[in-house]
């Protein structure tokens, strides 16, 4: 399983996947199970022969979550998993903290 990825409010999700199939598969990107429809202030999805991307500008809170993209045509269907974390801003003194720990602990 991969590692969640840690991103700072204001930031933006940026996915691409490799895609392939024949015929050529549709491809659906959701969040927690509801599928993510593209509109024009922050969210876009793009899709063409052999790759998909998602584009999730000044990400909030709200856009923490479990993501999937699912490729399907009549031959079957694929599914590719990501979970993104976001944290607050760094804009204001805080106390420090790492958005991505390494693993295992060294010394």
């Amino acid at each position: 399983m991969r590692r969640p990825t840690a991103l700072v409010v204001g930031s933006s999700i940026y996915v691409v996947v490799s895609i392939c199939g024949k015929p050529m598969p549709h491809v659906q990107w959701s969040k927690d199970g509801v599928e993510l429809i593209a509109d024009v202030d922050r969210v876009s999805i793009e899709t063409s022969e052999g790759w998909s991307r998602l584009r999730v500008r000044a990400v909030t809170p709200t856009d923490a979550g479990n993501y999937c993209v699912t490729a399907s045509n009549v031959a079957g269907t694929d599914n590719a998993y990501f979970t993104i974390i976001v944290r607050g801003s760094c804009a204001t003194a805080a106390l420090p903290d790492f958005l991505l720990r390494m693993s295992p602990p060294y010394t």
